[in-house]
């Protein structure tokens, strides 16, 4: 998959993702975008093990987001990489997988150095992620963080749905 298909894939994706209540959410996403898909259970109101920051870089004119609080310190104290500010965005999410039922991972992806881009994707969407992991073009960092996904369009109770915003 070139750079531009991968780029036509995150821009066309559609989907709701479903966060706490009460916390700040204005996107799913950051650089591409976080895709998801409706196809998950009912999530249990179980408060959120962790808080996802927003984080945006002027200079290189990107967004990115964690819920590692070693990450979040490290970019607002300018460690390793200066010139991140946080956006003042941030959601609940949960930081494991059995934090609550009903919710699946959220993989993230950084662009291989010397073929990729450079910037991070972000998918919930499982079939994408195995995708993802095969295309050369990008670096599986891990699992991100856990969210809830809506069930026949609907959120659970005790979340709200926003539209994700490629960014």
């Amino acid at each position: 998959m070139s750079h531009n298909e991968t780029l036509a894939l995150n821009r066309s994706s559609r989907g709701r993702s479903c966060a706490r209540k009460g916390l700040s959410w204005r996107a799913a996403a950051l650089a591409f975008g976080v895709v998801i898909t409706g196809l998950s259970a009912e999530v249990i109101a179980a408060e959120p093990t962790a808080t996802v920051v927003e984080y945006y870089n002027a200079t290189l004119k990107h967004y990115f987001m964690t819920a590692d609080a070693a990450e979040a310190a490290m970019l607002d104290f300018g460690v390793l990489v200066p010139g991140w500010q946080r956006s003042g965005v941030e959601f609940g999410a949960w930081a494991d997988a059995g934090d609550a039922s009903g919710i699946v991972p959220v993989c993230r992806f950084f662009g291989t150095s010397g073929i990729g881009p450079n910037s991070h994707f972000y998918t919930a969407n499982a079939a994408e992620c195995a995708l993802v992991k095969k295309n050369p073009r990008w670096t599986s960092e891990g699992i991100a963080f856990y969210i809830a996904e809506p069930m026949n369009d609907s959120c659970a109770d005790g979340t709200t749905a926003r539209l994700p915003k490629a960014r």
